[in-house]
């Protein structure tokens, strides 16, 4: 009978974690893997890299990124899973379900409340618990389109390595949002990557910041991490881009779901998709519901989750009346998008009228969006 094991990798396994990566996503040249993720990169203080080996061989690969989160202002511990993979002769199996199903049970047991995850597709991962858990808008705006604003705060450019001088700007904008995550000197470095960039900041102390990567003229100017904490921060951000924009022909930037621009200046010609959606899936909810505190509610929930042999029951306030959901569905709610009504209201809660109507007063709407790219 086959066998399967997954387990993190050794520090001197990291030719094979790349072998499988390379057979994964590209030729097979581990050199090539290595070239991209140095080795110094496997050891990163807050990412892990998995092996999974079926009957001794590794034929599965992911990194785990250890996130102090936020879930509605409270910090959780967030396992942000990337590089998920599993070589073409193992596939077809079940392997990499069992893998992932795996994965969470052992992340629930080193101590993580949550796990997030950006799917190449959504309905694996649904297999598993994950759901869709907020968004991101990518806005495309021609030049003549954007608002005509002048910065009301002043304007200098920074260096990555003076990461310290945003912090508290991106603080104040990650807890407005479930997902977000509170970053340490390492993260900072990881998010602005390998290539120097161009990094504006608005205001002393910074109010707003975002980085830019203009190219030749009546090209797309690519705006990176738009990030503000107040209002005047926000303006003097889009007027500094209109001032980027004299010789280009589009700005490309992304906002959270409670966009600004689409409240407010939202013209024609401008669209606005949705990118990269995350995936996130509770593993311990008894543990981040406690975190929460207090939700001015009395209820139960019994929830579904494939990783475990029977149903859940979680308990919040003294409890009371009782529903049923799957942990994807209970997942949405906790991080507030969709929301507990809007979840009622398509009919993935199940449960007396009385106990549907409590459980969508627990969990209100609040704006969801990972921060991170992983």
């Amino acid at each position: 009978m086959s066998t399967f094991e997954l387990r993190p990798s050794h520090p001197e396994e990291v030719r094979t974690v790349a072998s499988v990566i390379s057979h994964v996503y590209g030729d097979g040249t581990v050199d090539d893997v290595l070239e991209y993720r140095p080795e110094e990169a496997f050891a990163a203080e807050f990412e892990t890299y998995y092996l999974g080996f079926q009957d001794g061989q590794p034929v599965f690969v992911c990194s785990v990124h250890d996130y102090p989160t936020l879930v509605r202002g409270q910090v959780v511990r967030a396992a942000g899973v990337a590089s998920v993979g599993t070589l073409p002769e193992a596939r077809g199996h079940g392997l990499a379900t069992q893998a992932m199903n795996e994965l969470v049970r052992q992340l629930r047991q080193a101590g993580f409340h949550l796990t997030m995850l950006y799917a190449f597709r959504e309905p694996f991962y649904r297999r598993s618990g994950y759901a869709t858990c907020g968004w991101r808008y990518k806005l495309k705006c021609p030049q003549d389109r954007l608002p005509r604003l002048q910065p009301e705060l002043p304007i200098r450019r920074l260096t990555p390595d003076q990461f310290e001088l945003l912090d508290p700007c991106y603080q104040a904008f990650a807890r407005e949002h479930s997902g977000a995550v509170l970053r340490t000197p390492a993260m900072w470095k990881r998010r602005f990557g390998r290539k120097p960039r161009i990094l504006y900041a608005l205001g002393d102390p910074v109010e707003a910041y975002f980085w830019a990567t203009p190219e030749s003229f009546w090209s797309t100017l690519e705006i990176g991490e738009l990030v503000w904490s107040s209002p005047r921060g926000y303006r003097s951000a889009l007027g500094l881009i209109g001032r980027l924009m004299h010789n280009q022909t589009l700005a490309e930037w992304c906002e959270p779901p409670t966009s600004p621009y689409l409240a407010t200046y939202r013209d024609q010609g401008v669209t606005a998709q949705i990118e990269r959606p995350t995936m996130m899936r509770l593993v311990d909810p008894a543990a981040v519901l406690e975190l929460l505190g207090p939700l001015g509610v009395d209820l139960e929930i019994e929830v579904e989750d494939p990783t475990q042999g029977e149903m859940q029951l979680v308990q919040v306030g003294r409890g009371g009346p009782k529903v049923r959901v799957s942990i994807g569905v209970l997942t949405q709610a906790v991080m507030g998008q969709p929301c507990g009504a809007e979840l009622v209201q398509a009919g993935l809660v199940a449960g007396r009228p009385e106990a549907q109507a409590t459980f969508a007063r627990a969990f209100s709407s609040f704006p969801t969006v990972c921060t991170e790219f992983f």
